[in-house]
């Protein structure tokens, strides 16, 4: 800063128009290059983290540890300075990460960017962008668990990224999803739809290909922003696909103060388009217009909206 409070920019930054992104003031977080005592890689991998260098190393080589099982042990609250973190892969994943019994906080995270599928252009030929969170998506066959982490002071996701959340983008049918005590707290989460504080979109959550497993205990959302472009969205998970009562019940356990979903879009209707009309329940329903899609569902105090039999419900 000067000392007008001024943020500056580096020189080679001057030219640059998005400066949505976090840049670090104290300096960036970099990789691990000589100590190899924190990782144990032989059978399968072992990380005892204690330091926001580590962490970020194990995301940035996590693709090299091909259908290995890895546990990564978090001991103590670490520092992301603004980094990105993800641990998403292409491959079959089975992983656990885990914070001490009293929980570690993970704070700064900075995830503002995602994987582009350029085989689902919209018909413009722009590329639609899916998946922001600690995990961008947990895919059939995965198995995912994480207890004991809070994050915290985070910015997650984009305006024109889909299926957001801050601990997991997208959780799909046949995979395996446990999350123990972990909480959001003070960050800001956004999406274009299906946008979640926990979680963006949990596909097939029932018939017709429904998860393996979904456990949700002890969870919060706290001092939380969701931010959401078109619709489907919640504090908790953004959009619920064929939910059961079971499943649904998880999410309605999960914690949620001082949080709240705020559309950021620019054209929305509170009176129940005709396009939606008998398709939609629930209080505070907004109908929000794309060009794309017609009318998305939006709601701004639901906890997650809930699909099924081709009616969404806000809950």
């Amino acid at each position: 800063n000067n000392t007008d409070y001024q943020v500056l920019y580096p020189q080679e930054l001057a030219d640059k128009t998005d400066r949505a992104n976090w840049f670090s003031l104290s300096g960036v977080i970099s990789k691990v290059t000589t100590d190899t005592t924190w990782l144990d890689d032989s059978a399968q991998v072992i990380a005892t983290i204690t330091t926001a260098e580590q962490l970020f190393t194990l995301s940035e080589d996590f693709n090299k540890y091909s259908d290995k099982e890895i546990v990564i042990n978090i001991e103590n609250d670490l520092n992301m300075m603004g980094a990105a973190l993800s641990f998403s892969t292409d491959r079959l994943d089975n992983i656990k990460i885990s914070g001490p019994a009293n929980g570690a906080t993970i704070y700064n995270i900075a995830n503002t960017s995602a994987a582009t599928e350029a085989s689902k252009d919209n018909s413009d030929r722009v590329p639609r962008n899916y998946g922001g969170g600690l995990f961008a998506d947990v895919n059939t066959g995965d198995i995912v668990v994480i207890e004991n982490i809070t994050i915290s002071n985070a910015q997650i996701g984009g305006a024109k990224i889909g299926n957001v959340g801050a601990f997991i983008g997208a959780v799909r049918s046949q995979a395996s999803l446990t999350l123990t005590n972990c909480h959001v707290i003070d960050s800001v989460i956004t999406g274009q739809k299906k946008v979640g504080g926990l979680i963006g979109m949990i596909q097939q959550a029932g018939s017709p290909a429904p998860l393996k497993e979904l456990n949700i205990t002890n969870c919060s959302v706290e001092g939380t922003t969701i931010q959401v472009l078109e619709g489907e969205c919640g504090t908790v998970a953004g959009y619920v696909q064929h939910g059961t009562n079971a499943q649904c019940a998880l999410l309605d356990a999960v914690t949620v103060t001082n949080s709240s979903v705020v559309y950021i879009g620019t054209n929305k209707t509170t009176d129940v388009p005709s396009e939606l009309a008998g398709k939609v329940t629930g209080q505070d329903f907004f109908g929000a217009k794309t060009d794309s899609d017609g009318y998305r569902p939006f709601a701004s105090n639901a906890k997650y909206c809930l699909y099924v039999g081709g009616k969404y419900s806000f809950k």
